[in-house]
């Protein structure tokens, strides 16, 4: 026969009755005590009376219904419920710990779990096996251990492809930085090499009077302005390195620098005439920048965004 036990209100002695009895009196104080459903059922009313509350009734329905939720319904949100709030009322209920269990895995049957839900359901399990009795105890063990072999494993093999990935993003990137190192040096020293024979080309040729060999090495210098420009935008493009339009710029100042200081010291002109000569070889240069640098370098900027 089961017991259930109380304490007085008014003295705070031990009550103790079987579950049969629906009222007594305190031993120790005389305060007459009354179980709750008697209250409930048949709304009787009594003063100065303590309420003995049988929550193992309440606790057995509770977990039928969790039971239910779980294993008929398929309501799983439900069920959690019905099982958490078996473990808040009566914490050394297994029971209530294991319905847990049991629901976060779908029964032993639910292999997805994320390592979080995984961490979270052996909580619980632990909780269950550290309060239920030997024979039971085997049983959960038997099936915890089971389901958890087959979710550390799963979890395991997912960790192992993910650093997998990882690594071969890694590598890509590694290789990609490589690839992109090899492609900057090279227009880098394609980009130095044709600008220095621009500028040996324009230093080691006599522009002191203008001929027509010297008509003729102008426009060869024209010709390799712009088309040095057109090759610092591919070579950006190519090797994504700004120092091409560096050695660019450098070597048209050095090619015009050069022609400007023939076109002006060479001549003999006279002061009115030198300061004329210099605003239209300023002018000149303008454009040529303009063409040369400005243009090449927003074209670009503009398909590459930088």
């Amino acid at each position: 026969m089961a017991f259930i036990e109380a304490k007085c209100k008014n003295c705070g002695a031990k009550i103790t009755l079987n579950e049969k009895m629906t009222r007594g009196i305190c031993e120790f104080c005389g305060t007459e005590f009354i179980k709750s459903d008697l209250i409930v059922n048949n709304n009787y009313s009594f003063e100065n009376a303590t309420v003995v509350v049988d929550n193992s009734s309440l606790i057995q329905q509770q977990l039928i219904n969790a039971d239910t939720f779980l294993t008929k319904l398929k309501d799983y949100d439900k069920a959690m419920e019905s099982f958490l709030s078996v473990t808040k009322t009566k914490a050394d209920d297994h029971r209530g710990w294991w319905g847990v269990v049991r629901t976060i895995s779908r029964e032993f049957t639910y292999m997805e779990l994320t390592a979080d839900e995984y961490a979270e359901c052996r909580k619980y399990a632990e909780n269950a096996l550290s309060l239920a009795p030997e024979d039971e105890k085997t049983e959960y063990e038997k099936l915890w251990e089971n389901y958890s072999s087959k979710i550390s494993q799963r979890l395991l093999k997912e960790i192992e492809e993910e650093n997998e990935i990882k690594l071969r993003l890694k590598n890509a990137e590694e290789r990609g930085k490589r690839i992109r190192r090899a492609r900057r040096t090279a227009a880098d020293i394609i980009s130095v090499v044709i600008n220095v024979v621009l500028l040996i080309y324009v230093f080691t040729h006599d522009l002191s009077t203008v001929t027509s060999d010297q008509i003729v090495s102008l426009i060869y210098i024209g010709i390799a302005l712009v088309g040095n420009s057109l090759l610092a935008v591919l070579f950006e493009f190519v090797g994504s390195s700004p120092e091409c339009f560096i050695f660019q710029a450098l070597s048209t100042t050095g090619v015009l620098g050069n022609l400007f200081y023939h076109l002006l010291f060479d001549e003999q002109l006279q002061t009115v005439e030198l300061i004329i000569a210099g605003i239209v070889l300023l002018f000149i240069a303008f454009i040529v920048f303009i063409i040369c640098e400005f243009l090449p370098y927003q074209v670009f900027k503009r398909f590459t965004d930088k």
